[in-house]
């Protein structure tokens, strides 16, 4: 990985800690704003992970056609942490994303 995406993924990972501390801080013992607060944690998650899969692609390939940067857009969670997954081994796109 390069040290640049080592460091983007550090500020990433530092903004989520600090949006869970504020949403633990809001939420004061209240169910339904720790609830809001995870899924701004999750929301915050995915789309570093969208980014990330992006930037892995490019690096791979050369290139990320605008299909496979709409497909990585809509994609639930499951399915983006699945091409995570596969994003080293893949030698095409269609074997990345299936």
């Amino acid at each position: 990985m390069e040290n640049d995406g080592d460091t983007s993924n550090q500020e990433a990972a530092k903004r989520v800690v600090r949006r869970f501390l504020e949403g633990w801080h809001r939420a004061k013992g209240n169910v339904d704003a720790l609830d809001d607060a995870f899924e701004e944690i999750e929301a915050e998650t995915t789309a570093i992970l969208r980014a990330n899969l992006k930037r892995d692609v490019r690096a791979c390939f050369g290139f990320l056609p605008e299909t496979a940067a709409q497909r990585i857009d809509h994609a639930g969670r499951k399915e983006l942490d699945a091409w995570a997954e596969r994003d080293n081994d893949a030698a095409t796109l269609r074997a990345l994303f299936g």
